[in-house]
């Protein structure tokens, strides 16, 4: 069935569209419905996209001032493509006319969506949320472009704003619009910010410096309160002890020493030093 639409859009192609001169130029750009849709010239023919939902389209002639259009206007949608041709005649008394083809195409809700599937800052984290439509990114002072990637649902649906961005100042709005004649328009708002890296850098230094301080006053404190918790009075016996052993090692080299002297040789007509001996050291 569907390869028989095509074959008869293909001959009706073919017929002449203009008759006497009329060119399909002349004609009107665009035709109206009742229920909304818009038929635009497409070529040499009118087009219009509708969702598969659509039974019925009513043609609406009254605002075609200059010609008069012949033809059943309300056009029954039994196929995914239905094709029905309509003759505009002149009212200039000339009736130059031309036969047109209009041709309706049945297409499914996701065709045209007006919804992005995905919109990504290349290089640059942006997570994308279906249900939101503002988006910031932080970017380098360094960075004079990016580009943004866009995904769109509906294939009979334009995309603008998207692909390479200059960024001229350090903050950069950028508004990407998704249109479909027959739906409408949806808008996504993606903000670029350019950051100070240096900055960040600085600041990471003085926060991990930071932490290493709080370290050390962390343990020093430790440290403090560990002898705080010592009792003075062991302190000081712990001097004494000192204190004593280092006498006893005094008097037992001084003792060595007089050893030493007692036991050496006297030689004849040589005078041998002595080593004067305090009295408290003889007793």
């Amino acid at each position: 069935m569907k390869k028989i639409k095509y074959f008869m859009l293909f001959i009706i192609m073919l017929i002449p569209v203009c008759v006497n001169a009329l060119n399909l130029s002349d004609l009107p750009p665009e035709i109206q419905t009742k229920e909304g849709i818009v038929f635009n010239i497409e070529d040499d023919k009118y087009a219009a996209y509708v969702y598969d939902v659509y039974d019925e389209l009513n043609i609406i002639t009254d605002d075609v001032a200059s010609f008069s259009v012949e033809g059943n206007k309300n056009i029954i949608l039994n196929d995914d493509i239905t094709i029905q041709n309509f003759k505009f005649v002149t009212k200039d008394g000339f009736n130059e006319i031309a036969i047109v083809p209009f041709v309706i195409h049945k297409q499914g809700p996701g065709n045209q969506s007006i919804i992005l599937t995905d919109i990504d800052v290349v290089g640059y984290d942006l997570k994308y949320n279906p249900e939101k439509s503002d988006y910031v990114v932080s970017v380098p002072s360094n960075i004079d472009e990016v580009y943004i990637k866009t995904t769109k649902e509906g294939n009979l649906t334009i995309v603008n704003g998207d692909g390479l961005v200059e960024l001229k100042d350090k903050k950069t709005k950028v508004e990407i619009t998704v249109i479909n004649d027959n739906v409408g328009i949806n808008t996504y708002t993606v903000t670029i910010v350019k950051k100070n890296t240096t900055f960040n850098i600085i600041i990471v230094i003085i926060i991990i410096f930071g932490l290493l301080v709080g370290v050390l006053l962390f343990f020093f404190k430790k440290y403090q309160d560990k002898l705080s918790k010592i009792d003075p009075n062991i302190l000081k016996s712990k001097v004494k002890e000192l204190d004593v052993e280092d006498i006893i090692k005094k008097n037992a080299e001084k003792k060595e020493e007089i050893n030493a002297i007692s036991n050496e040789t006297i030689t004849p007509g040589v005078l041998t030093p002595r080593t004067l001996i305090p009295e408290e050291d003889k007793k």
